[in-house]
């Protein structure tokens, strides 16, 4: 049986259809294999972990009766030291868990260092929250530069 002519030119441009809408698709498209859906599943969960968990750090800084002396730690420590200390504290281990999440040590060190900032403007321009927020914002974003 013999095949037409056309059947091979259009064979030859299904597969480079099929390449080029492969290419397109994983590097443009979106398209991600199932293993980095997995890891991008994991990471959108410890961050929204952290994020629900947060207020729960803060409270258990307040709380911390060596409080006092952990934030003298963190002014003393680098921006690469200060995670650590939370986690040495005990401040970033989820409840429920042995061990500190490194994503809520993150969190509640931006949320401390964001409280800190806020009750300062509040002594230092003695204004309302709302027209501190501006500022606040500011400053929160030069110290993420600092640590990231």
């Amino acid at each position: 049986m013999e095949l037409p002519k056309w059947t091979v030119p259009s064979l030859q441009g299904a597969v480079a259809g099929a390449v080029a809408l492969t290419i397109i698709g994983f590097n443009w498209g979106g398209w991600v294999t199932e293993g980095t859906a997995s890891k991008m599943t994991q990471e959108a969960s410890n961050s929204a972990v952290a994020a629900a968990l947060t207020p729960h750090c803060l409270a258990r800084s307040v709380a911390d009766p060596a409080s006092a002396d952990i934030m003298a730690d963190l002014d003393k420590a680098g921006t690469w030291q200060k995670r650590s200390i939370i986690e040495k504290a005990g401040w970033a281990t989820p409840l429920g868990s042995e061990k500190p999440s490194w994503e809520l040590a993150e969190s509640c060190l931006m949320a401390i260092l964001k409280r800190r900032v806020r009750n300062f403007l509040k002594i230092l321009l003695n204004r309302p929250p709302a027209l501190t927020d501006g500022l606040l914002a500011w400053i929160v974003m030069q110290r993420l530069q600092c640590v990231c």
